[in-house]
């Protein structure tokens, strides 16, 4: 009798936490995209987020890089030439089907100053059209 007391509580508080929420970790992935203003106002750095606005100066940079602007913000995003301070580089993405103006969610990592990177670049990790 008592283990099937137990049991029952169990699977009760089981579909509790299930329903509730309740010791589940946050994934920013899955949750709301950013604007670069917001990503900016309250940086989080080196966490996998996602921030959405309008491709601009891409193919103008000698870089692989362009501008990502949304709420009168702006913020560098890298697509290519990505390493990190042990001399490892980061996989490069492909961009050859966005252009200037596009509208996109970029996921990825906000960067603070390291040996390859300024302060508040963005490593892009995927790309897709908003």
């Amino acid at each position: 009798m008592k283990r099937k007391i137990l049991l029952t509580l169990v699977i009760i508080s089981a579909a509790i936490i299930g329903c509730t929420g309740i010791g589940k970790v946050q994934d920013d992935r899955q949750g709301e995209s950013k604007s670069v203003a917001q990503v900016l106002k309250t940086p989080e750095y080196d966490r996998v987020i996602q921030v959405y606005g309008t491709i601009r100066e891409l193919g103008i940079r000698n870089s692989k890089s362009f501008l990502l602007e949304s709420e009168n913000k702006s913020l560098n995003a890298w697509y290519g030439m990505m390493v990190d301070d042990k001399h490892k580089p980061q996989p490069d993405v492909d961009i050859r089907n966005f252009r200037n103006s596009d509208q996109v969610i970029l996921t990825g990592a906000l960067k603070d100053k390291g040996r390859y990177v300024l302060k508040n670049h963005f490593w892009i990790h995927s790309i897709r059209k908003k």
